[in-house]
C-alpha cells in the first residue's frame, strides 16, 4: 500500500511538470549535443566527480513546482536503496566506463556468458542490438559490460533520462523522458546516435518484462526501432536474456493491475531487484544480424518488431 501511495503521488506530481520536464530536456540535449558522436569522445555533462545521488535534488531538478514531503522522499530512497547506491559510487575511486561497470558487478558478485559474439565480431558493421529486458537495469549493466569490451567502448543505449544522475556510466546513456513528453532536443540526440559509428543497444518493450498469461515476457516490442535501423540502414541483432526477477515484483504488477493503478509503480522497486540478484550468474544469446533490407513492405512496421522479438526469445532454446 506504502508504495503504490508514494507512486501515486510521485505520478501526479509529475503529470503537472510536462512544460518543465521539456526545459530540462532541451538542456540535456544542448549538453550533450555539444560533444561529437566520433570514437572515444567523452559525451558525459562536464559536471564535478559524483560521490552520491542527492534524490532531493533529484526531484527538484524534474520537478521544480512540485512539493513532495519528506516522509515520501525517505520511503523512495529506502525502496530504490540509495543508501547502498552511493556507497558504491563513494567508494568508485573516480572509476568510469568500463572500469565502473567492473566495480558493479564486481560489488554484487554478478557472473555473465554470452554465447554468439562471432555473429557481431565485424566491428566496421553498424548494429542495433535489440534485447528482452528481464531485469529492468541489470540486464542492461551487464550487456554494455560485454559489448564494451567488444566495442572498445563504442556503444550506447537509450535510458530513462533519470539515469543520466549516474556519471560515472552517463556516457554510454541516450536519454528519454519517461515523464512528460519527449522534446525535440532529445529526438534530435536519438537520431544522431543512430547516424553514428557507434554500435546501438535498445530494449524495444521500454519497461521490464512481466509475468503474461503464466510467463515471464517482455511487453509488446515498439515499432520505432524497426523504423530507425531501416532509415539509418543499421542492421538489427536479435538478443535474449536470461534472468527474472523477484515473484513480489510481479505479484505486484499484478495487484496494481487489479487495483486499477495505471502508474508503473514497479519501476520504484527496479533497484531493490537488482541488489538482491547479487551471486547470480546470467547467459546472454546474441543471435545473428537482421540486414536492414529484409524490413521491406511485406509487413508493417508494428509486425516487423513482433516478428524480431519473436527471433529474440527464440534465442533462449539455443
Amino acid at each position: 500500500i506504502c508504495i503504490i501511495i508514494s507512486a501515486e503521488v510521485m505520478d501526479r506530481h509529475a503529470k503537472h511538470q510536462d512544460a518543465n520536464a521539456v526545459v530540462s530536456d532541451e538542456l540535456i540535449a544542448d549538453r550533450l549535443n555539444a560533444v561529437a558522436f566520433d570514437a572515444g569522445d567523452d559525451l558525459t555533462m562536464p559536471d564535478e566527480p559524483l560521490r552520491g545521488i542527492d534524490l532531493e535534488e533529484v526531484v527538484r531538478t524534474k520537478m521544480p513546482k512540485a512539493h513532495v514531503p519528506r516522509w515520501l522522499m525517505r520511503l523512495v530512497g529506502r525502496l530504490v536503496r540509495l543508501d547502498e547506491i552511493n556507497e558504491i559510487l563513494a567508494g568508485s575511486d573516480d572509476r568510469t566506463g568500463i572500469d565502473f561497470l567492473d566495480l558493479m558487478t564486481e560489488h554484487l558478485n554478478i557472473r555473465s556468458e554470452v554465447v554468439g559474439l562471432e555473429h557481431v565480431s565485424d566491428t566496421s558493421r553498424r548494429y542495433l542490438f535489440a534485447s528482452n529486458h528481464p531485469l529492468g537495469g541489470l540486464d542492461g549493466i551487464i550487456m554494455l559490460q560485454q559489448l564494451s569490451r567488444l566495442y572498445d567502448d563504442k556503444i550506447r543505449t537509450f535510458v530513462n533520462d533519470i539515469l543520466l544522475y549516474i556519471t560515472p556510466i552517463r556516457h554510454y546513456f541516450m536519454p528519454v523522458n519517461k515523464i512528460g513528453r519527449q522534446s525535440r532536443g532529445l529526438a534530435g540526440l536519438t537520431d544522431r546516435a543512430y547516424a553514428s559509428d557507434m554500435q546501438l543497444l535498445t530494449f524495444p518493450a521500454g519497461a521490464c518484462s512481466r509475468r503474461i498469461n503464466g510467463r515471464i515476457q517482455d511487453l509488446e516490442w515498439k515499432k520505432s526501432f524497426v523504423q530507425k535501423a531501416v532509415e539509418y540502414e543499421r542492421d538489427i541483432v536479435p538478443v535474449y536474456f536470461e534472468g527474472r526477477n523477484s515473484n513480489f515484483f510481479y505479484r505486484l504488477s499484478q495487484v496494481r493491475k487489479r487495483l486499477g493503478v495505471r502508474s508503473n509503480i514497479e519501476m520504484i522497486l527496479l533497484a531493490r531487484e537488482m541488489f538482491n540478484q547479487r551471486n547470480a550468474s546470467f547467459r546472454i544469446i546474441i543471435g545473428e544480424p537482421i540486414a536492414w533490407q529484409t524490413f521491406d513492405q511485406r509487413l508493417t512496421a508494428r509486425q516487423w518488431a513482433a516478428w524480431v522479438r519473436d527471433a529474440a526469445y527464440g534465442l533462449a532454446a539455443k
